[in-house]
């Protein structure tokens, strides 16, 4: 997959470095996109503004944190950085503290960074790979980890045509959305595996990602919305069902919740 060399290249990754907190945690996070040449030093401050305003909703499942803030004249490319901390911090996520491993998003938006995202996903949510993730001794290997993912498929809305000349059947679809503080990281990590649950279960799907501001306009267009407790009442008044998710890498848990709507 070679969208992951040129997303998370050697320079990007920090491994077994010490931070003081989570905004050290972020700094890091930052020096590794700074490192290789995805940002500026002002995006770093943007990361960590994001936290102070919005709270840890970042930390979307035990151990990690997914450190982003919306695009801005501080991303220069869209890139991944990697910190493998040598000794946790609390970010102040009740659920999903204390957090070993941050991972620095900077971009533009959704479609840049899919694939490698994907590769992200379907490592993280497999308790061996995170393991080996863990332990991979540098960036080459982690890079190998992620890579043995096969690419992340379209989905498309077809009829289901059982016989010639037979009447088509169009299955129902269910429009989720998924909410986080900017619309391009969190929920990215969100969108991924609630498709793959709604795969496992054969449910259609369409799912979208939004940030917190805009979806308040846009909730009621959708039959489901998926987003992290912290950001739960910036959703409030929405006629549409808001369910929130601890782990965002539990396919058990957001499958649990995608089949009280089959």
């Amino acid at each position: 997959m070679a969208a992951i060399g040129t997303f998370l290249p050697d320079e990007a990754f920090l491994l077994d470095v010490h931070a003081d907190d989570w905004k050290d945690a972020i700094r890091l996070a930052g020096q590794g996109l700074v490192n290789a040449g995805f940002t500026t030093d002002a995006y770093t401050d943007e990361m960590i503004a994001t936290v102070e305003k919005m709270g840890p909703y970042i930390v979307i499942a035990p151990g990690l944190a997914l450190a982003h803030s919306r695009p801005s004249d501080a991303v220069k490319s869209t890139g991944l950085s990697w910190v493998r901390l040598s000794g946790p911090v609390e970010f102040g996520n009740k659920a999903n503290d204390p957090v070993s491993l941050v991972i620095g998003l900077a971009g533009r938006d959704e479609n840049e960074h899919i694939t490698v995202m994907s590769a992200i996903a379907a490592a993280l949510v497999k308790p061996e790979k995170r393991e080996q993730l863990a332990n991979a001794k540098d960036a080459a290997e982690i890079r190998a980890i992620l890579e043995g993912r096969r690419p992340a498929f379209a989905r498309y809305q077809f009829p289901n045509i059982q016989l010639l000349n037979q009447p088509t059947i169009w299955r129902s679809i269910m429009n989720i959305l998924c909410v986080c503080g900017n619309g391009i990281g969190t929920s990215v990590l969100l969108k991924i595996n609630v498709e793959q649950a709604a795969d496992n279960l054969g449910m259609d799907v369409n799912v979208t990602t939004s940030d917190a501001g805009s979806a308040k306009g846009t909730a009621n267009m959708s039959d489901l919305v998926l987003t992290s407790p912290q950001l739960a009442p910036e959703l409030e008044g929405t006629t549409t069902p808001v369910e929130t998710v601890e782990n965002f890498m539990d396919l058990d848990e957001i499958t649990g919740i995608l089949e009280k709507y089959e």
